[in-house]
């Protein structure tokens, strides 16, 4: 929900979202078959690259790759009765193709830019002073970001042909230094983020065309430069991405067809430290660039997560056949999947902290690089001659790891009888992370209202069985290496005190799912087709986190185990009802030599929930809290992240062919948006909740674009984005402070530049 805040705006990472109020991590991406997913920790709350975090992971969000929708031919959004051939989510799926080549040659440049005076950042000015000194919270308005593509296809013959494409996305963002966090004398240094997209194709056709291979390679680094607020020597880079290979074979057969895609991804999220100390010291002459009692120096460890993911995927469609006055077209398939996931802990790690004044007359010695003179000044305000770190924390190089055998099988019968249509379908499912096999029903009937294929009435009973994260499992073993070390005066050595105990156990899960009930039509009436929808979701054995004590289980007599460690469990679930309607115009509407297409959405969305998602523990679920007066278990409270209750939006392309423009305006209308804020009670010790109304959301988006056809086959494009084209000031969340409210508000005016050539 927080993706869209105002003050992100010089972000590039893809923002996660929820499709029909379910989990945003249970949504499949794929590109080319291929997933892109973030099969780790999508969760993780982790996204702010300048996190003070020993084992956390920076991550981009439900997605492992930034995929530029440049190198894409479609993006096909699956939200309700899908299909048996897809699995593992329940939210949708978003299924992207890679561009074919289709030109002897073809070629395209462009490039794209903005920057803060073209992008208006709104916040609430009774909150502008802890954006402008506090730590963690930051205005981001000083920041230029830039797009280029490059695009390159061949077609040599009808049978061969080859595509480059390359892109990549900059946001370069000056931060200034806060007076009230880094000492007179130190700057902050400036972040970036980089998104690179390299595209290699291959078409080649053989038998007459009866069989065609596509290798294909992408790769997709992202870099993100940060640091830590108010920490010199903390310059760090986020790594993200990596490559998703694949080779698929079509393969066509007198009365059925074949797709075959053999696919390898690696996909990284790593952290890396300039340095890989941190020290705490007492701010003095010496150590002169903190404003508290403390002055900190270094980083945290490098660590990485990596995916790597081997896919074999098989899928049949039959010519349409008769069978007893009905028709019936055949669809089955298969999938074998092999995912290894690791925790690498890249470089070892140290901290030294608990500064502590020297004793009296104490000379630090030349060996001691912990020790340093210098008139120093404790928290208690007593005054020394020198200080001395007294405390170490320290971790190895370590690695550790699981993986995880896969294989989903379908099949699905598309009947045809008189005016009934029926597609009748199942998908199996083993997952190797739980190991538990599941098959899940697809069915969606509908009838031919008037008999000429123009108008249906139908219904659907489908299951989604969702994705299980390699997270149950891979951080069970990570925190144990931690040791924790000290020395009782500055003449002695370190000492082991204790080490760090694992906090999680895996213990068996069910595979969470989604049951969807749907009352649909779909049809034309003239030149307008129009879709009602009705869906119920019902989420069931979603993951949540669980203890030992609470769920009554054995010691594990382990001594590198906590005594109430954590355990996930099946014990969420969810309940949502949706309501939508699509109108648009089925051809363009001709008016005085200009194209014309209108087309509305509206949607509403009921949820209940008693989680938030897959981290929320049996304290935070059960832990009681006031809400409108009562007492209730924090699970009780309404849910309503990721996803709008009511939402309106029209949008209406202009197209002027004998000018070369093209005009697309987007209104987009959320009435009254809620926020859940609290504030702790200190005469009753308890935390109050209250749900307040936010300003009803409207913005209206613009797109220009031209084109000019110059020498030949040269075409010269420009295009002019305009989001939130009124700079209405859009409230999406809310906050308590002293007692008055505080908002957060979505983007302002967002102006991007593009121009370019096509061949």
């Amino acid at each position: 929900m927080g993706d869209n805040i105002s003050t992100n705006k010089a972000e590039i990472s893809p923002k996660d979202f929820s499709i029909n109020a379910a989990p945003f991590y249970q949504n499949a991406f794929l590109v080319n078959g291929m997933s892109f997913d973030n099969a780790i920790d999508p969760a993780s709350t982790s996204k702010d690259i300048n996190s003070n975090s020993i084992y956390k992971v920076p991550i981009m969000g439900a997605q492992s790759s930034s995929i530029n929708t440049h190198i894409l031919k479609s993006i096909k959004i699956l939200d309700s009765n899908i299909s048996a051939k897809y699995g593992n989510f329940e939210g949708g799926v978003i299924d992207t193709k890679l561009k074919d080549p289709t030109k002897k040659f073809g070629a395209r440049i462009s490039t794209s830019y903005t920057d803060g005076n073209l992008n208006k950042i709104i916040i609430d000015e009774e909150n502008r002073a802890n954006y402008e000194t506090s730590r963690g919270k930051n205005l981001n308005n000083n920041f230029v970001k830039q797009n280029q593509n490059i695009y390159l296809e061949s077609r040599f013959s009808d049978d061969y042909g080859i595509l480059f494409d390359y892109s990549r996305t900059t946001s370069t963002i000056k931060m200034p230094t806060k007076r009230e966090v880094l000492a007179q004398g130190y700057f902050y240094p400036n972040q970036s983020r980089r998104n690179e997209n390299f595209l290699l194709k291959g078409f080649i056709a053989f038998d007459e065309g009866n069989h065609i291979l596509k290798p294909s390679i992408i790769y997709a680094p992202s870099v993100y430069k940060g640091f830590l607020e108010g920490v010199i020597d903390s310059n760090l880079e986020a790594k993200y991405g990596g490559i998703i290979s694949s080779v698929e074979l079509f393969s066509e057969f007198d009365g059925f067809n074949i797709t075959q895609n053999l696919g390898y991804s690696i996909q990284d999220s790593a952290r890396y430290f300039d340095k890989n100390t941190m020290y705490y010291f007492f701010t003095n002459e010496q150590f002169n660039w903190g404003t508290s009692t403390w002055s900190r120096r270094g980083g945290y460890g490098d660590v990485r997560e990596r995916t790597k993911d081997l896919v074999y995927k098989l899928d049949l469609e039959t010519e349409t056949k008769e069978f007893k006055n009905t028709e019936h077209t055949l669809y089955a398939g298969l999938e074998l999947n092999y995912k290894k996931a690791d925790f690498d802990a890249l470089t070892g790690w140290k901290e030294y902290s608990n500064a502590t004044l020297l004793p009296s007359g104490y000379v630090c010695k030349e060996s001691d690089f912990l020790c340093f003179m210098g008139k120093a000044t404790d928290r208690k305000g007593t005054e020394g001659e020198g200080q001395y770190l007294k405390n170490a924390l320290n971790t190895p190089k370590y690695s550790t790891g699981a993986d995880a055998f896969n294989f989903d099988l379908y099949l699905e019968d598309d009947i045809k009888y008189k005016r009934f249509n029926l597609r009748l379908g199942a998908r199996g499912s083993y997952d190797g992370i739980i190991k538990k096999f599941n098959v899940a029903p697809r069915i969606t009937s509908e009838f031919d209202l008037l008999g000429d294929e123009s108008n249906f009435f139908g219904v659907g009973y489908n299951r989604y069985y969702g994705k299980n994260f390699f997270a149950y499992k891979l951080y069970d073993k990570i925190y144990s290496h931690l040791e924790y070390l000290s020395r009782t005066d500055p003449s002695s050595d370190f000492k082991l005190d204790k080490k760090k105990k694992d906090h999680y156990h895996f213990n068996g899960l069910k595979r969470s799912y989604n049951d969807e009930f749907s009352v649909f039509y779909r049809g034309e009436i003239k030149n307008t087709a129009i879709s009602l929808k009705y869906l119920k979701r019902l989420g069931k054995d979603q993951v949540v986190l669980s203890d030992k004590n609470t769920l009554g289980l054995a010691d594990l007599n382990d001594d590198t185990v906590v005594s109430n460690y954590d355990v996930y469990i099946n014990a969420g679930t969810s309940k949502a009802d949706i309501i939508s309607l699509d109108i648009a115009n089925a051809k363009s509407i001709e008016i005085f030599n200009t194209l014309n297409d209108f087309s509305l959405s509206a949607s509403y969305t009921k949820k209940k929930s008693d989680f938030k998602d897959y981290r929320s523990d049996e304290w935070d679920r059960n832990n009681q809290v006031k809400y409108n007066g009562e007492i209730i278990a924090q699970k009780d409270l309404p849910i309503i992240d990721y996803y709008d209750k009511y939402k309106i939006t029209f949008l209406y392309n202009l197209n002027i062919p004998d000018y070369g423009l093209g005009i697309a305006n987007l209104f987009t209308f959320t009435p009254s948006k809620k926020a859940l804020i609290s504030n702790y009670n200190r005469a009753e010790r308890i935390r109050e909740y209250e749900l307040i109304k936010l300003n009803d959301h409207f913005t209206w988006d613009m797109n220009i674009a031209y084109k000019y056809k110059m020498k030949k086959d040269v075409e010269f494009f420009a295009n002019v984005n305009i989001e939130n084209l009124l700079n209405t000031k859009n409230k999406i969340n809310a906050s308590k402070k002293d007692d008055k409210l505080i908002y957060d508000y979505a983007s302002g005016r967002s102006i991007m530049l593009e121009v370019g050539l096509n061949y």
